[in-house]
């Protein structure tokens, strides 16, 4: 069994993210933090991709920040959400295909 040395990270260098992805093994997606609309999102399955991906999503990202995470092989899930005076007002759940 795999055991993950971390399963995201934000990293803030190329470097962090090549640290990340020789520790947690390909593939991995990394995307834009606060971009909707899966702008800036990217699946990585060689090392050949890392630095392209990374500086797409960063240019995608208004804050310059980018999430790198595990990719986890299964069902997409899709939730949008509302929140209005700290409760949940609307929420939509669906599969993404």
């Amino acid at each position: 069994m795999q055991m993950f040395y971390w399963t995201y990270k934000f990293p803030k260098y190329l470097q962090d993210l090549n640290f990340f992805c020789k520790k947690v093994e390909l593939p991995i997606v990394v995307k834009s933090s606060d971009s909707g609309g899966q702008k800036g999102l990217f699946k990585i399955e060689n090392h050949q991709d890392i630095e392209n991906c990374y500086n797409k999503s960063i240019d995608n990202s208004v804050g310059g920040i980018v999430i790198a995470e595990k990719y986890l092989e299964g069902d997409e899930i899709n939730c949008v959400f509302t929140v209005f005076n700290s409760e949940v007002k609307d929420l939509i759940i669906s599969d993404r295909i």
